[in-house]
């Protein structure tokens, strides 16, 4: 007996959406199986920035898409390293390992991130190899604005437009990709399980050639990798941090991100600051460029002048509050009415945001969008029902969120702290150590973290002193 055509709705054409949608027309069954419609909000060709670093699980679930990680990774990251600005001659860290290490016989793969950076992707490149892997009945609406759902009384659901509309008929499931600002999540979830702003902005710019607009002194020091500055706050009562980084995939694209963290109470107030209010990712607008200039001149003014001038060569830049949805049971517990049989789910940021670092977010979104995949292909033969798709959508739910509490965990507990040393900490008694972990040992939680921080605080002054004999890992110019 034929199986009936699971008409599904994705909202967000971002990697995971894409994701799930080419993994469904890839390994359907049958051409039949799933009508698939994405709603992306932004132009086909909109700007995409930098990527993040993609783990083992999510570069297996772009596979499955279709996509080679090759295709969108920049293929060499010779090293990430730190300086204070008052002192350019010797780094405060360098994540590369050493070469004394090497000729030891110890692997890169058994010191970890100590001794190997991450290779940066590129997001665009990412995003246009997972477009084309969409088998070729799937449809993208892009510049589409979605409004919320609407339940029918068939256990259908029509998405609504920004003028309410019901746009490109019912569907059997829709599933929310659209990340942490979700229109919809309300159908689901009441506002007091919206996810809160955890006190840091990232302020970003492109520079499409650093070579051709930065000093030559800080290329040099940015090499192949990321290049991280501390310097002092400009009234001088705390500690800035300032960051250079490529990311380009094609070799002989010098593309790099620049970005200072703002620590704020108040998220919406820098938008509004800026000017940003309405703006959707990366933006070219030359008056929001010069106000993203003026303001990060203005935030790196305890920098030496020579940093101070660093955006002035962006071409294009972009606001992104750091975010956090609440713990998994937490949320459960506030869910909308009468949602629990609705076929709906959100994955990735739009279930369970949580900030960029380290690649988090973006992991557990492609991880969420495989696994749902594999699950809708499974029930495809069966007989299924809106109910049945439901009861399966919800123990994904519960299990996607589950599965972020412990990095959310962490972070609950770093951010604050974070947030607090960087902006009463002066200059003068900066410690890395103590950055990483958000606080100085004396106020860490407890014996072990302060344990952790003597040692981590130790091996990356190792590092740099064996990477110190081979200059750091940079040929002199």
């Amino acid at each position: 007996m034929a199986t009936r055509t699971m008409k599904i709705a994705i909202v967000g054409g971002g990697p995971s959406g894409l994701t799930l949608a080419s993994i469904l027309g890839r390994e359907a069954p049958n051409n039949e199986a799933f009508d698939i419609t994405i709603f992306e909000r932004g132009a086909a060709d909109r700007d995409q920035g930098s990527g993040w670093d993609v783990d083992e699980e999510a570069q297996a679930a772009l596979l499955r898409a279709g996509v080679e990680l090759e295709s969108f990774q920049r293929p060499r990251s010779d090293r990430m390293m730190s300086y204070r600005v008052d002192d350019m001659d010797r780094p405060i860290a360098t994540f590369r390992m050493p070469p004394f290490i090497s000729d030891l016989g110890v692997s890169k793969e058994q010191m970890g991130f100590l001794a190997s950076p991450s290779l940066e992707t590129e997001r665009k490149k990412m995003v246009d190899g997972l477009t084309d892997a969409l088998a070729s009945h799937t449809k993208i609406i892009y510049e589409s604005y979605i409004s919320g759902l609407k339940m029918n009384n068939d256990g259908s659901i029509d998405v609504r437009g920004r003028d309410g509309s019901t746009l490109n008929g019912s569907f059997d499931v829709v599933i929310d990709s659209s990340g942490s600002g979700s229109p919809l999540r309300s159908a689901r979830f009441a506002p007091e399980a919206d996810a809160h702003y955890t006190g840091t902005t990232y302020v970003q710019g492109l520079i499409h050639s650093p070579e051709k607009t930065l000093d030559a002194e800080l290329v040099r020091l940015l090499g192949e990798g990321t290049l991280t500055l501390y310097g002092p706050t400009r009234d001088g009562k705390g500690t800035e941090q300032l960051n250079v980084q490529r990311f380009g995939a094609d070799p002989s694209d010098q593309v790099a991100t620049i970005w200072i963290e703002v620590h704020s109470e108040d998220a919406n107030r820098l938008i509004e600051e800026l000017g940003f209010e309405g703006i959707y990712g990366i933006t070219r607008d030359p008056a929001a460029l010069q106000r993203v200039t003026e303001y990060t001149k203005q935030q790196l003014s305890g920098f030496p002048e020579q940093y101070q001038d660093l955006f002035d060569s962006i071409e294009g830049a972009r606001v992104l509050p750091m975010r956090m949805h609440p713990f998994c049971g937490e949320t459960l517990a506030l869910t909308a009415p009468n949602s629990e049989g609705l076929p709906f789910l959100c994955i990735g940021d739009a279930l369970h945001a949580l900030p960029p670092w380290s690649g988090m977010s973006g992991n557990y979104a492609l991880r969420d969008a495989a696994d749902l995949a594999t699950s809708l292909i499974k029930q495809q033969p069966r007989e299924w029902t809106s109910a049945s798709v439901a009861a399966a959508l919800r123990g994904h739910e519960r299990d996607f969120m589950l599965r972020t509490d412990e990095k959310r965990k962490a972070t609950a507990n770093r951010s604050p702290g974070y947030v607090d040393y960087m902006h009463s900490t002066e200059f003068t008694d900066f410690a890395l150590s103590a950055h990483v972990l958000g606080k100085p040992p004396e106020e860490q939680w407890s014996t072990d973290d302060q344990v952790d921080s003597a040692v981590m605080a130790e091996t990356i002054r190792f590092f740099v002193l064996l990477n110190s004999f081979d200059n750091y890992g940079m040929s002199e110019s």
